[in-house]
């Protein structure tokens, strides 16, 4: 194929993907109960939970 016509196609398909990922990071909504210590995987004591 042509790199004329493969580097739109590549362009709009890498934008697309950009595009997805930031329109689904920004649906996550902020946890508002837990806004001082950010989640972890481990306990308050360090044990796995």
């Amino acid at each position: 194929m042509p790199d004329w016509i493969l580097a739109p196609i590549c362009v709009l398909a890498l934008g697309g993907f950009i595009w997805f990922a930031f329109r689904q990071g920004f649906r996550v909504k902020p946890d508002e109960s837990n806004r001082d210590h950010p989640t972890l995987p481990l306990g308050p004591d360090g044990s796995w939970r």
